[in-house]
């Protein structure tokens, strides 16, 4: 749940539908909108405000429902300030998942009491698929032996021509 996050500073105004979120200071430096904010903590503190708040959740709320971020260049905002938590591409329930992860944690709340409230408010089926790492389609060895002598043939039918 902890991690390095990772936004651009003017970004912020658009994610957070406010003219007064980019930041004129961070970490003791003056920054302006062109400058990246890095920080190390919470991967859901969305907002760089050292917690998990319904300002956070709204960036999530809002990415899930299609919202998209355009840049005045036209360019389009991507990462955590897009709702992509994860950092694996897609707004999804993972998302969600790490998102109220780090809001319950901020009391010290036990692991177990997180899975807990999951199963309660959303069901087993919910939490199986947080804890479920997303893995690509993998041919199986047997299906690769195939391609592979597949290509074998055609290509000594090629020679044989």
């Amino acid at each position: 749940m902890l991690g390095l996050t990772a936004v651009l500073n003017g970004d912020l105004n658009l994610a957070f539908n406010s003219a007064s979120t980019t930041k004129t200071t961070f970490g003791g430096l003056n920054v302006t909108p062109n400058d990246t904010l890095v920080r190390f903590g919470m991967l859901a503190d969305l907002n760089f405000d050292g917690s998990i708040t319904a300002q956070d959740y709204f960036v999530l709320d809002q990415a899930f429902l299609g919202r998209v971020l355009t840049r005045t260049d036209g360019s389009i905002v991507t990462g955590p300030l897009a709702g992509d938590i994860t950092g694996d591409g897609a707004v999804n329930s993972q998302d969600y998942f790490l998102i109220d992860q780090a809001f319950l944690r901020q009391g010290s709340t036990p692991i177990d009491a997180i899975v807990e409230f999951q199963r309660a408010a959303f069901g087993d089926e919910f939490v199986a698929m947080a804890f479920t790492p997303q893995a690509g389609a993998v041919p199986e060895p047997a299906t690769l032996s195939l391609l592979a002598l597949g290509a074998t043939a055609l290509m000594g039918r090629r020679r044989r021509k």
